[in-house]
């Protein structure tokens, strides 16, 4: 059962990191640069690269070859961009037309999708106890 429960969970944060990642090459890319916190030096092509990064990691979690490394990787990757989403919050940076999410929920959120990569893709279940 917790097998199933990780594939879908995998299959979900894939789904996320590919939307998100995409959304860095669209209109919202303005978005990102504008979180951007100007000591992080690359604009509008550290949006493209942290966009890459995403769709790679959404789509590495998903073959069990790269698995365990992509997902070390998009764990590191949260910690990264936590910065933009603290400068959004302190900032009230909008983003797609919608007023700022506030730091405590960007810090949950951001919390919860590295224990779910980490349920998901680095932690091991012996199903045969």
């Amino acid at each position: 059962m917790i097998i199933n429960i990780q594939f879908i969970v995998r299959i979900l944060l894939g789904i996320l990191f590919v939307g998100a990642g995409c959304s860095h090459f669209s209109e919202l890319k303005h978005d990102y640069l504008a979180m951007l916190p100007s000591m992080i030096p690359g604009g509008i092509y550290m949006i493209y690269f942290t966009g890459i990064l995403e769709v790679v990691g959404g789509i590495g979690i998903q073959f069990k070859k790269s698995r365990k490394l992509i997902s070390t990787a998009l764990i590191l990757f949260l910690l990264c961009v936590l910065p933009a989403n603290i400068n959004a919050a302190l900032n009230s940076i909008p983003f797609a037309g919608q007023p700022a999410i506030p730091m405590i929920p960007r810090i949950v959120a951001q919390t919860v999708l590295v224990l779910l990569i980490f349920f998901s893709c680095i932690q091991r279940y012996d199903t045969k106890k």
